[in-house]
């Protein structure tokens, strides 16, 4: 009988242990770990390891206050060391949980003792007396895990659940003085009061700290959110400027070469483009039969060459298209320019290549563009972000190719599957919106 009644007392302690960090696993989700397997295991171990403390304890001529100190010591190692929670808050719920379930065990000892007229229930090392001291921790460990388990709103409201228990266990120790014939003396009564208020008053505190934490958090994140403001809008301001110097630029150029035109020179405006775009050293393939972008191939060809990206063209282009040569240009040299830089960045040469597809397909063109690629793709709102960093002309070449295509009621997708990057431009034939 003394062996089961040393049993049941460790069987207690252990489980007050696991309501603990229960609780607590459930009170710091930020920090203790979110899958399940990695809070059973640690709560398991922690759980067998006060057991066998009390056991021996139970045992041995130690203090009362011994094996609580010892099923304290079980919650701060599952805490600190194995949930990385800080010291403070596993103090914290270490050392109030032990003085919660001190209560509820004196609670639950006179409690029986007086509804069952026995005073066995009040002594340590009788069967009664081991029950009566596992029935607060079961009730909480079973409370805890059906929580966890049937109610899925639990964690949110865990605080308004403690304060209502801390409340109805200050009322109990209050009422303990009226049982009758078993019941504590004056000193204990109040000692258990006044243990009771100081549990409502930590708990208060606790909740004012984790509220205070989260204003903090709130008040850092918006501070970080302001500082992106800040420079997205500093990366927006500099890619106006470098446009508009851009733009000026760009209208210099045609006024002088329209100039030259204007006036016969020829040569010389030649030799003007060759001086801004730099003299072209391959030959032309004719594959489109459209002079401007057979070159615009070309050119993107020898670039990706001097990369060592392996370049492969498959044309079909039909003749008299109803296309601006501007608009290919853009979407071709955009699309084209993407896949080199993104190719160019794979670390194994034979890995880099660039496929390019066009074709007619009924009524429609198709425009397509295959490139490798290892760094990862960036969206945001469905929309592909270029890796690119800093800000300038940046992310702008997809938006170009996309309002192209959109102008012959086209579209532009982009997909990637494995280390393959895809860009897809379908044209429609007779579907020009604009021819401006």
């Amino acid at each position: 009988m003394i062996l089961l009644s040393h049993v049941i007392t460790a069987l207690a302690g252990a489980l007050r242990v696991s309501s603990c960090l229960l609780l607590l696993s459930g009170l710091s989700a930020k920090t203790a770990p979110k899958e399940p397997a990695g809070r059973a295991r640690p709560i398991l171990f922690c759980t067998l390891a006060a057991f066998v403390l009390c056991l021996i304890l139970g045992y041995l001529p130690v203090p009362p206050m011994l094996p609580a100190a010892a099923e304290a010591a079980c919650i701060l190692f599952c805490a600190c060391p194995g949930w990385k929670i800080p010291l403070r808050l596993s103090l914290f719920f270490a050392l109030f949980g032990e003085i919660a379930f001190y209560l509820w065990t004196a609670i639950s000892t006179y409690g029986l003792a007086a509804l069952f007229q026995s005073h066995q229930f009040l002594l340590d090392h009788t069967l009664r007396g081991s029950l009566a001291t596992l029935l607060p921790a079961c009730l909480s460990f079973t409370g805890l895990m059906a929580a966890s388990l049937l109610w899925p709103k639990a964690k949110e409201r865990g605080y308004r659940i403690l304060t209502g228990l801390f409340i109805l266990t200050l009322f109990a120790a209050v009422q303990l003085r009226s049982l009758t014939p078993f019941h504590p003396d004056e000193e204990a009564c109040n000692t258990y009061v006044y243990l009771a208020a100081l549990l409502l008053i930590c708990l208060l505190v606790y909740q004012l700290r984790h509220q205070y934490e989260t204003e903090h958090e709130l008040a850092q994140l918006k501070d970080l959110q302001a500082e992106m403001i800040r420079r997205e809008y500093g990366s927006l301001r500099d890619a106006y400027s470098m446009n508009a110097r851009l733009f000026h630029d760009f209208r210099n150029h045609l006024g002088a070469l329209r100039n030259l035109m204007q006036s016969g020179q020829y040569d010389k405006a030649r030799q003007y483009v060759d001086d801004l775009a730099g003299p072209a050293s391959f030959s032309i393939k004719r594959r489109t039969g459209d002079d401007t972008i057979d070159y615009l191939i070309g050119s993107k060809e020898e670039t990706a060459a001097s990369y060592e990206i392996r370049f492969d063209a498959e044309v079909e282009f039909p003749q008299n298209a109803p296309f601006r040569s501007a608009d290919l240009c853009s979407i071709l040299g955009n699309l084209l320019d993407n896949a080199i830089e993104a190719a160019k960045k794979v670390p194994d040469a034979s890995g880099r290549f660039i496929r390019l597809t066009i074709r007619r397909v009924n009524l429609m063109i198709m425009i397509r563009v295959e490139n490798s690629f290892t760094e990862a793709l960036l969206y945001e709102k469905g929309t592909l972000r270029t890796t690119k960093k800093g800000g300038g002309m940046h992310g702008l070449g997809i938006g170009s190719a996309r309002a192209a295509a959109e102008k012959y009621d086209g579209t532009l997708q982009t997909s990637a599957e494995g280390n393959i990057f895809r860009a897809v431009a379908t044209l429609s034939i007779q579907g020009q919106k604009t021819t401006v």
